[in-house]
């Protein structure tokens, strides 16, 4: 694990006092279940924040605890999954915010289900939090966007989509990351699902098992 990938995991209690300020995107966010996401991160953010080791910030993807003080929260991806070689992709309970400074994404902040409640519950994942800003750059996505991580979890890949709006996620064309394209040697450029997971059935038969 590359050092820019530690994750600080919380088992504490949601904290909801004294949350951080977020970015005015995130008043955008639409539906009930998103909505539950965003206070979660809000209210879970400064905890995982505070607890960054002094001595090491860059870890987790900041210079210093000046850049750490300015940390933001952007607008979420929502994750959704395939146990491939399944035929369809579904909707998880989990959402991935981007931690930002000035804009540029450094970290990501994990929220889940627990217990029926949303929970901030992990921060870390520099070097993914960077590749999907850069993405996001790259196709001019703007704040009020929707935003999809796909994790083939057979495969252990994630893609994303930014579904226009009243679009389906399931008819979305998804762009593979490092992960992806480090499995599959390909495709570079975006994909939909049928094609997606017939690419993922074709690889968990012919990927050599492990001993």
């Amino acid at each position: 694990m590359e050092p820019t990938d530690v994750c600080l995991e919380s088992r504490e209690p949601l904290d909801t006092a004294g949350g951080p300020v977020a970015e005015p995107s995130l008043e955008s966010v639409a539906g009930p279940e998103a909505k539950e996401a965003v206070a979660a991160a809000r209210a879970g953010l400064q905890r995982f924040l505070e607890a960054i080791p002094a001595e090491s910030p860059e870890s987790f993807g900041f210079a210093d605890r000046e850049e750490i003080d300015r940390a933001r929260l952007g607008t979420p991806y929502r994750i959704w999954t395939s146990d491939a070689p399944a035929s369809a992709i579904a909707a998880t309970g989990e959402w991935r915010f981007p931690v930002t400074v000035d804009g540029t994404s450094r970290a990501l902040l994990t929220v889940s289900q627990v217990d029926g409640h949303s929970r901030a519950v992990d921060f870390g994942a520099a070097s993914l939090a960077r590749e999907l800003g850069t993405l996001e750059r790259r196709r001019s996505v703007v704040a009020s966007t929707r935003r999809v991580l796909l994790r083939l979890t057979s495969l252990r890949a994630d893609l994303a989509a930014f579904p226009t709006a009243g679009a389906r996620v399931e008819d979305s064309e998804f762009e593979p990351l490092a992960s992806a394209r480090a499995v599959t040697g390909g495709p570079q450029t975006a994909v939909g699902p049928k094609n997606l997971l017939s690419l993922v059935r074709e690889h968990l038969t012919t990927r050599p098992s492990t001993p």
